[in-house]
């Protein structure tokens, strides 16, 4: 858990904010920054093996999970060597599967890294 906060630190601090309090709850992270701004990150794990690749996708079933925690960002946690951080509201494309159900793709800010 101590690594997955260092990395969201380090993800929050590459997005511009300096935070001053990260609190885990399952998979969730509060955040208060030195601003005094308050938000929620809803994590994922994926392989290390997709960090590099150009974009990730959330189903419906994700997306719904974010914004009923009232989470502002997500944030995937690839492997515990790396964290990607988007705003939910951010999708690039939103499409639909082979059920009908809504997909969500973002870009993936490590794809060029």
């Amino acid at each position: 858990m101590k690594k997955k906060l260092q990395l969201i630190e380090v993800a929050l601090a590459d997005a511009g904010y300096t935070s001053t309090t990260l609190k885990m709850e399952g998979n969730v992270c509060d955040v208060r920054t030195d601003d005094g701004e308050q938000f929620s990150i809803l994590l994922f794990e994926r392989s290390i093996k997709r960090m590099h690749d150009d974009y990730f996708s959330l189903t419906a079933d994700g997306f719904k999970s974010a914004c009923g925690c009232e989470c502002k960002w997500i944030a995937n946690i690839y492997g515990n060597k790396a964290c990607s951080l988007v705003a939910l509201d951010t999708y690039d494309i939103k499409s639909v599967d082979e059920w009908g159900d809504a997909v969500y793709t973002y870009a993936n800010p490590l794809a060029d890294a």
